[in-house]
């Protein structure tokens, strides 16, 4: 993706912190009681390359101690999983479950039915989480897209307390 640099400032709102990253991209975060709403936002049909199949934001996540990253009942491990279901963090011993993360989903204006976004995900030696959110690049080229589109990740805790990290 070729764009100039942000030229608004990071702007705070009632319960939304907005970081502009690029021209015509912020990612919000949203904070409310039991989870973290996170939207990329695309406010206009970006440029992509030729035979760039999905455009997403990827971010590095740090596991809580004695806990783990898993899709349904399989624990995500260095191998890189591509999904569409919840991904959920679980404590190891127990099956205790922390948070989840559920189903990506991409907001459309004026388009009452929400599109999937999909997860690519892996976990490193140390518990670090690499997670991409992505939507299929042909989808968000259609010529009948409307703008700004919100990728809505989010992180919904399930559990409050707890030896977050480590030691």
């Amino acid at each position: 993706m070729h764009v100039g640099p942000a030229e608004d400032a990071i702007s705070i709102g009632g319960n939304t912190i907005r970081y502009p990253l690029a021209q015509g991209y912020d990612l919000d975060y949203q904070v409310e009681n039991t989870k973290v709403k996170q939207n990329l936002i695309i406010r206009d049909q970006p440029v992509i390359e030729e035979g760039q199949e999905w455009f997403g934001l990827s971010e590095i996540i740090r596991m809580p101690a004695d806990y783990a990253l898993y899709v349904g009942e399989v624990e995500v491990g260095q191998e890189i999983i591509m999904t569409q279901e919840p991904l959920q963090v679980r404590h190891i011993e127990t099956g205790d479950l922390l948070v989840e993360f559920p189903t990506p989903t991409v907001i459309e204006p004026g388009n009452p039915e929400m599109h999937t976004g999909t997860y690519f995900v892996s976990v490193f030696t140390g518990g670090q989480v690499f997670l991409t959110t992505a939507v299929e690049s042909s989808w968000l080229m259609d010529m009948n897209r409307s703008y700004p589109i919100n990728l809505d990740p989010t992180i919904q805790v399930t559990q409050s307390g707890g030896n977050y990290g480590g030691g």
